[in-house]
Protein backbone atom coordinates (compact mmCIF):
# COMPACT_ATOMS: atom_id res chain seq x y z
CA UNK A 1 0.00 0.00 0.00
CA UNK A 2 1.29 3.49 -0.86
CA UNK A 3 0.76 6.51 1.37
CA UNK A 4 0.52 8.95 -1.57
CA UNK A 5 0.66 9.26 -5.37
CA UNK A 6 1.11 12.01 -7.99
CA UNK A 7 -1.97 13.33 -9.79
CA UNK A 8 -0.94 15.11 -13.01
CA UNK A 9 -2.64 17.99 -14.79
CA UNK A 10 -2.88 15.73 -17.86
CA UNK A 11 -5.12 13.38 -15.83
CA UNK A 12 -7.53 16.26 -15.14
CA UNK A 13 -7.47 17.28 -18.81
CA UNK A 14 -8.35 13.75 -19.91
CA UNK A 15 -11.28 13.72 -17.43
CA UNK A 16 -12.46 17.25 -18.28
CA UNK A 17 -15.43 16.19 -20.42
CA UNK A 18 -16.98 13.84 -17.83
CA UNK A 19 -20.05 14.70 -15.81
CA UNK A 20 -19.85 14.82 -12.00
CA UNK A 21 -20.99 11.23 -11.52
CA UNK A 22 -18.49 9.86 -14.04
CA UNK A 23 -15.72 12.07 -12.66
CA UNK A 24 -16.32 10.85 -9.11
CA UNK A 25 -16.42 7.18 -10.15
CA UNK A 26 -13.15 7.46 -12.10
CA UNK A 27 -11.44 9.45 -9.31
CA UNK A 28 -12.37 6.78 -6.77
CA UNK A 29 -10.99 4.09 -9.09
CA UNK A 30 -7.69 5.97 -9.49
CA UNK A 31 -7.35 6.39 -5.71
CA UNK A 32 -8.01 2.72 -4.98
CA UNK A 33 -5.55 1.55 -7.64
CA UNK A 34 -2.73 3.99 -6.80
CA UNK A 35 -2.96 3.63 -3.00
CA UNK A 36 -4.43 0.18 -2.34
CA UNK A 37 -3.46 -1.57 -5.61
CA UNK A 38 -7.10 -2.57 -6.26
CA UNK A 39 -8.05 -3.11 -9.89
CA UNK A 40 -11.28 -1.17 -10.64
CA UNK A 41 -14.27 -2.47 -12.56
CA UNK A 42 -14.95 0.21 -15.17
CA UNK A 43 -16.64 0.20 -18.56
CA UNK A 44 -16.90 2.42 -21.61
CA UNK A 45 -15.09 5.75 -21.72
CA UNK A 46 -14.12 5.52 -18.03
CA UNK A 47 -12.21 2.31 -18.73
CA UNK A 48 -10.47 3.92 -21.72
CA UNK A 49 -9.34 6.97 -19.72
CA UNK A 50 -8.18 4.81 -16.79
CA UNK A 51 -6.20 2.58 -19.16
CA UNK A 52 -4.37 5.66 -20.46
CA UNK A 53 -3.64 6.98 -16.94
CA UNK A 54 -2.55 3.62 -15.46
CA UNK A 55 0.96 3.44 -17.09
CA UNK A 56 1.98 6.74 -15.49
CA UNK A 57 0.80 5.58 -12.06
CA UNK A 58 2.75 2.32 -12.52
CA UNK A 59 5.89 4.21 -13.60
CA UNK A 60 5.73 6.44 -10.53
CA UNK A 61 5.29 3.39 -8.30
CA UNK A 62 8.45 1.83 -9.78
CA UNK A 63 10.39 5.08 -9.22
CA UNK A 64 9.17 5.31 -5.64
CA UNK A 65 10.10 1.69 -4.87
CA UNK A 66 13.52 2.22 -6.47
CA UNK A 67 14.07 5.31 -4.33
CA UNK A 68 13.12 3.46 -1.16
CA UNK A 69 15.48 0.62 -2.12
CA UNK A 70 18.33 3.11 -2.69
CA UNK A 71 17.67 4.59 0.76
CA UNK A 72 17.79 1.11 2.29
CA UNK A 73 21.02 0.29 0.42
CA UNK A 74 22.50 3.56 1.62
CA UNK A 75 21.97 2.46 5.20
CA UNK A 76 23.91 -0.72 4.39
CA UNK A 77 26.89 1.11 2.91
CA UNK A 78 25.73 1.89 -0.62
CA UNK A 79 24.09 0.24 -3.57
CA UNK A 80 26.00 -2.78 -4.95
CA UNK A 81 27.19 -2.81 -8.55
CA UNK A 82 24.51 -4.05 -10.95
CA UNK A 83 27.03 -5.53 -13.42
CA UNK A 84 30.48 -7.08 -13.21
CA UNK A 85 33.27 -5.66 -15.35
CA UNK A 86 32.99 -8.66 -17.67
CA UNK A 87 29.27 -8.00 -18.14
CA UNK A 88 29.91 -4.32 -18.82
CA UNK A 89 32.41 -5.20 -21.54
CA UNK A 90 29.95 -7.69 -23.04
CA UNK A 91 27.21 -5.02 -23.10
CA UNK A 92 29.58 -2.58 -24.82
CA UNK A 93 30.52 -5.27 -27.36
CA UNK A 94 26.88 -6.02 -28.20
CA UNK A 95 26.21 -2.31 -28.77
CA UNK A 96 29.40 -2.12 -30.86
CA UNK A 97 28.07 -4.97 -33.01
CA UNK A 98 24.82 -3.05 -33.67
CA UNK A 99 22.42 -4.56 -31.13
CA UNK A 100 19.83 -1.86 -30.20
CA UNK A 101 20.11 -0.50 -26.68
CA UNK A 102 16.46 -1.36 -25.96
CA UNK A 103 17.06 -5.01 -26.84
CA UNK A 104 20.15 -5.13 -24.59
CA UNK A 105 18.10 -3.69 -21.72
CA UNK A 106 15.44 -6.39 -22.23
CA UNK A 107 18.15 -9.07 -22.29
CA UNK A 108 19.64 -7.94 -18.97
CA UNK A 109 16.21 -7.08 -17.49
CA UNK A 110 17.09 -3.50 -16.58
CA UNK A 111 16.25 0.05 -17.67
CA UNK A 112 17.63 1.51 -20.88
CA UNK A 113 19.15 4.40 -18.89
CA UNK A 114 21.30 1.90 -16.96
CA UNK A 115 22.60 0.47 -20.26
CA UNK A 116 23.54 3.98 -21.41
CA UNK A 117 25.36 4.47 -18.08
CA UNK A 118 27.33 1.25 -18.62
CA UNK A 119 28.26 2.27 -22.18
CA UNK A 120 29.60 5.58 -20.92
CA UNK A 121 31.68 3.81 -18.28
CA UNK A 122 33.44 1.55 -20.82
CA UNK A 123 36.10 3.43 -22.78
CA UNK A 124 36.94 2.70 -26.41
CA UNK A 125 40.39 1.49 -25.31
CA UNK A 126 38.91 -1.00 -22.84
CA UNK A 127 36.52 -2.30 -25.48
CA UNK A 128 39.35 -2.61 -28.02
CA UNK A 129 41.48 -4.62 -25.59
CA UNK A 130 38.49 -6.84 -24.81
CA UNK A 131 37.89 -7.55 -28.50
CA UNK A 132 41.61 -8.35 -28.97
CA UNK A 133 41.51 -10.78 -26.06
CA UNK A 134 38.56 -12.58 -27.65
CA UNK A 135 40.52 -12.95 -30.91
CA UNK A 136 43.64 -14.23 -29.10
CA UNK A 137 41.69 -16.94 -27.28
CA UNK A 138 39.66 -17.99 -30.28
CA UNK A 139 40.67 -21.56 -31.32
CA UNK A 140 42.00 -22.05 -34.83
CA UNK A 141 40.44 -24.87 -36.82
CA UNK A 142 43.02 -26.78 -38.92
CA UNK A 143 41.84 -29.06 -41.71
CA UNK A 144 44.15 -32.09 -42.01
CA UNK A 145 45.80 -32.48 -45.39
CA UNK A 146 44.70 -35.59 -47.34
CA UNK A 147 46.61 -37.52 -49.95
CA UNK A 148 45.04 -38.45 -53.26
CA UNK A 149 45.07 -42.23 -53.68
CA UNK A 150 46.05 -41.85 -57.35
CA UNK A 151 49.00 -39.53 -56.66
CA UNK A 152 52.53 -40.82 -57.33
CA UNK A 153 53.88 -40.86 -53.76
CA UNK A 154 57.30 -42.03 -55.01
CA UNK A 155 57.78 -38.86 -57.05
CA UNK A 156 58.75 -36.92 -53.92
CA UNK A 157 60.96 -39.62 -52.44
CA UNK A 158 64.18 -37.68 -53.14
CA UNK A 159 63.00 -34.38 -51.72
CA UNK A 160 65.39 -32.84 -49.19
CA UNK A 161 63.96 -33.01 -45.71
CA UNK A 162 65.07 -29.43 -45.11
CA UNK A 163 62.71 -28.30 -47.85
CA UNK A 164 59.67 -29.75 -46.13
CA UNK A 165 57.31 -27.29 -44.37
CA UNK A 166 57.02 -27.27 -40.61
CA UNK A 167 54.31 -29.62 -39.34
CA UNK A 168 50.99 -28.07 -38.40
CA UNK A 169 50.57 -27.75 -34.63
CA UNK A 170 46.90 -26.79 -34.59
CA UNK A 171 47.58 -23.25 -33.35
CA UNK A 172 48.46 -20.37 -35.65
CA UNK A 173 51.71 -18.49 -34.88
CA UNK A 174 50.52 -15.48 -36.90
CA UNK A 175 49.18 -12.78 -34.56
CA UNK A 176 45.60 -11.74 -35.30
CA UNK A 177 45.03 -8.48 -37.10
CA UNK A 178 44.06 -5.61 -34.82
CA UNK A 179 40.37 -4.82 -35.40
CA UNK A 180 39.64 -1.31 -36.66
CA UNK A 181 38.66 1.09 -33.93
CA UNK A 182 35.05 2.12 -34.30
CA UNK A 183 33.43 4.83 -32.22
CA UNK A 184 30.70 3.33 -30.07
CA UNK A 185 27.23 4.64 -30.85
CA UNK A 186 25.91 5.64 -27.44
CA UNK A 187 22.31 6.35 -28.50
CA UNK A 188 20.60 4.31 -31.22
CA UNK A 189 16.84 4.97 -31.35
CA UNK A 190 14.83 2.44 -33.40
CA UNK A 191 14.25 3.22 -37.09
CA UNK A 192 10.46 3.45 -36.60
CA UNK A 193 10.83 6.02 -33.80
CA UNK A 194 13.18 8.08 -35.99
CA UNK A 195 10.72 7.81 -38.89
CA UNK A 196 7.87 9.18 -36.74
CA UNK A 197 10.11 12.00 -35.45
CA UNK A 198 10.77 13.05 -39.06
CA UNK A 199 7.01 12.80 -39.75
CA UNK A 200 6.29 15.17 -36.85
CA UNK A 201 8.77 17.70 -38.24
CA UNK A 202 7.57 17.36 -41.85
CA UNK A 203 3.87 17.79 -41.03
CA UNK A 204 4.53 20.89 -38.92
CA UNK A 205 6.60 22.37 -41.75
CA UNK A 206 3.44 22.24 -43.92
CA UNK A 207 2.01 25.00 -41.73
CA UNK A 208 5.24 26.87 -40.96
CA UNK A 209 7.64 26.85 -43.89
CA UNK A 210 10.35 28.53 -41.79
CA UNK A 211 10.31 25.66 -39.27
CA UNK A 212 13.58 23.72 -39.71
CA UNK A 213 14.68 21.61 -36.69
CA UNK A 214 18.17 20.10 -36.86
CA UNK A 215 18.80 16.37 -37.24
CA UNK A 216 20.14 16.40 -33.68
CA UNK A 217 16.80 17.68 -32.39
CA UNK A 218 14.85 15.15 -34.45
CA UNK A 219 17.05 12.34 -33.09
CA UNK A 220 16.22 13.54 -29.55
CA UNK A 221 12.50 13.42 -30.42
CA UNK A 222 12.98 9.83 -31.62
CA UNK A 223 14.32 8.85 -28.19
CA UNK A 224 11.16 10.23 -26.53
CA UNK A 225 8.96 8.45 -29.11
CA UNK A 226 10.86 5.22 -28.40
CA UNK A 227 10.10 5.67 -24.68
CA UNK A 228 6.45 6.33 -25.54
CA UNK A 229 6.35 2.96 -27.33
CA UNK A 230 8.62 0.87 -25.11
CA UNK A 231 7.93 2.23 -21.62
CA UNK A 232 4.41 3.70 -21.94
CA UNK A 233 3.27 0.74 -24.12
CA UNK A 234 1.80 2.86 -26.93
CA UNK A 235 1.84 1.16 -30.32
CA UNK A 236 3.64 2.88 -33.19
CA UNK A 237 0.36 2.84 -35.17
CA UNK A 238 -1.41 4.82 -32.43
CA UNK A 239 1.52 7.24 -32.16
CA UNK A 240 1.44 7.89 -35.91
CA UNK A 241 -2.34 8.44 -35.86
CA UNK A 242 -2.04 10.98 -33.04
CA UNK A 243 0.81 12.82 -34.82
CA UNK A 244 -1.25 13.14 -38.03
CA UNK A 245 -4.37 14.15 -36.07
CA UNK A 246 -2.48 16.80 -34.08
CA UNK A 247 -1.06 18.31 -37.27
CA UNK A 248 -4.50 18.63 -38.92
CA UNK A 249 -5.37 22.19 -39.94
CA UNK A 250 -7.48 23.90 -37.26
CA UNK A 251 -6.50 21.50 -34.47
CA UNK A 252 -6.00 23.27 -31.12
CA UNK A 253 -2.82 21.24 -30.47
CA UNK A 254 -1.17 21.98 -33.83
CA UNK A 255 1.14 24.81 -32.60
CA UNK A 256 1.63 23.22 -29.16
CA UNK A 257 3.08 19.79 -30.01
CA UNK A 258 6.50 20.58 -31.49
CA UNK A 259 8.76 17.96 -29.90
CA UNK A 260 8.89 14.30 -28.93
CA UNK A 261 8.93 15.19 -25.22
CA UNK A 262 5.73 17.25 -25.48
CA UNK A 263 4.08 14.51 -27.57
CA UNK A 264 4.87 11.93 -24.88
CA UNK A 265 3.72 14.22 -22.04
CA UNK A 266 0.34 15.01 -23.62
CA UNK A 267 -0.26 11.66 -25.36
CA UNK A 268 -3.01 10.36 -23.00
CA UNK A 269 -5.02 13.58 -23.52
CA UNK A 270 -4.38 13.68 -27.26
CA UNK A 271 -5.41 10.06 -27.79
CA UNK A 272 -8.67 10.39 -25.84
CA UNK A 273 -9.60 13.61 -27.64
CA UNK A 274 -8.83 12.03 -31.02
CA UNK A 275 -11.10 8.99 -30.59
CA UNK A 276 -13.68 10.69 -28.30
CA UNK A 277 -14.07 14.35 -29.36
CA UNK A 278 -16.63 14.99 -26.56
CA UNK A 279 -13.83 14.67 -23.94
CA UNK A 280 -11.90 17.65 -25.37
CA UNK A 281 -11.52 20.92 -23.48
CA UNK A 282 -14.83 22.73 -23.36
CA UNK A 283 -16.71 19.68 -24.64
CA UNK A 284 -19.65 17.96 -22.99
CA UNK A 285 -20.36 14.31 -22.17
CA UNK A 286 -22.80 12.29 -24.30
CA UNK A 287 -26.47 12.92 -23.55
CA UNK A 288 -27.16 9.27 -22.93
CA UNK A 289 -24.31 8.90 -20.43
CA UNK A 290 -22.54 5.55 -20.71
CA UNK A 291 -25.23 4.27 -23.13
CA UNK A 292 -23.87 6.55 -25.84
CA UNK A 293 -20.48 4.83 -25.90
CA UNK A 294 -21.42 2.45 -28.71
CA UNK A 295 -22.06 5.23 -31.25
CA UNK A 296 -18.93 7.09 -30.12
CA UNK A 297 -16.79 3.97 -30.41
CA UNK A 298 -18.17 3.49 -33.91
CA UNK A 299 -17.12 7.04 -34.76
CA UNK A 300 -13.69 6.40 -33.24
CA UNK A 301 -13.34 3.27 -35.39
CA UNK A 302 -14.10 5.36 -38.48
CA UNK A 303 -11.36 7.83 -37.47
CA UNK A 304 -8.80 5.04 -37.01
CA UNK A 305 -9.85 3.47 -40.33
CA UNK A 306 -9.40 6.82 -42.12
CA UNK A 307 -5.80 7.05 -40.87
CA UNK A 308 -4.99 3.53 -42.14
CA UNK A 309 -6.43 4.34 -45.57
CA UNK A 310 -4.34 7.50 -45.80
CA UNK A 311 -7.18 10.04 -45.93
CA UNK A 312 -5.25 12.53 -43.81
CA UNK A 313 -1.79 11.75 -45.23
Amino acid sequence: MADSFVFYASFAEAMDGLNNEQYGELMRAINEYAIFDKWPKLTGVLKIIFTLIKPQIDANTVKRNSYLQDVENGKKGGRPERFTQEEKLQIALENHDGVPVGRIADEYKCSISLIYKVLNEVSDAELGNYINSLHLHKPVCVIPQTINDNANVNANANVNENDLPEPLTGVSDIPPEEPPKTKINRITPPDKALELAHLLAALHKNYDSAYAPSEKHIATWAIDIDKLNRIDKRSYDDIEQVIRWVKTDGNFWLPNIMSGAKLREKFPVLYVQMIHPHTSRGGSPPKNGMDGDQSQQSKASEIVKSWKTGVYA
